[in-house]
Formats: structure tokens, C-alpha cells, sequence
């Protein structure tokens, strides 16, 4: 029962964490009010948001647990990607299709390896 409790925990997590972007860039403009992005800095760092806003001539990103917001300056902005809904969906089925089928069989192989480690023989 316990194993089944941590498999569905585990499973939720990465439902929660499959994002795939779309591969073209997009304006800040564009961006706006489309859901989760990511923003590569012309540093080179990686920042994701759930959403864009613009507001007082302002663009500002929603990011952590609490949305926090955080200005964005154009200018630092080197590219910006929508989420790609469909491929993320795609990503998150292939790992739980992954997990159901390859965590039995890593139990059984471990199990086998077992035996035939005690001299047992199949």
C-alpha cells in the first residue's frame, strides 16, 4: 500500500513539472496573458514565468509559488518562449507510460537478479 502511495505522489509531481516550449521566439507583446514562458536573459540565464502582464507601461512576469512579480526590461531580454501545450501534454503521458511500465519491471528484474544471485535457479 505504501508503494502505491509514493507512486501516485511521485506521478503527480511530474505531471506537474513536464513543460515543453515552443521552439520559435516571440515578442514581449506576444507573450502577454499566454500562460507559462520562458525568458533567456542576454546573460544567458533561463527565468520561467507562469504569465506576462502589462500594466503602467510596464511588463512584468509571474513567477515561484506565491507569483511574485518580477519587471522585465526588454532591453536584458534575449529571446522568450510560449509553452508548447501540446508537446508538453505528450512529454508528461511518455514518462507516466514510462514509470507504469518500467518500475514493475525494474522490481521484477531486480527479483530475478536476486535468485539467480542466491543460486536459485529459474
Amino acid at each position: 500500500m505504501k508503494k502505491s502511495i509514493s507512486f501516485i505522489l511521485f506521478a503527480t509531481i511530474l505531471l506537474q513539472s513536464c513543460v515543453a516550449y515552443q521552439k520559435t521566439s516571440v515578442s514581449l507583446n506576444e507573450a502577454e496573458n499566454k500562460g507559462k514562458v520562458k525568458v533567456t536573459t542576454t546573460l544567458g540565464n533561463n527565468l520561467e514565468f507562469f504569465n506576462i502582464d502589462f500594466r503602467d507601461s510596464v511588463y512584468y512576469g509571474d513567477y515561484g509559488k506565491s507569483r511574485d512579480e518580477i519587471a522585465l526590461d526588454s532591453a536584458q531580454i534575449s529571446s522568450i518562449y510560449l509553452q508548447d501545450i501540446r508537446r508538453s501534454k505528450n512529454q508528461t503521458t511518455i514518462t507516466i507510460v514510462s514509470l507504469v511500465i518500467g518500475i514493475p519491471l525494474i522490481v521484477i528484474m531486480g527479483t530475478i537478479a536476486s535468485i539467480n544471485k542466491n543460486g536459485i535457479g529459474l
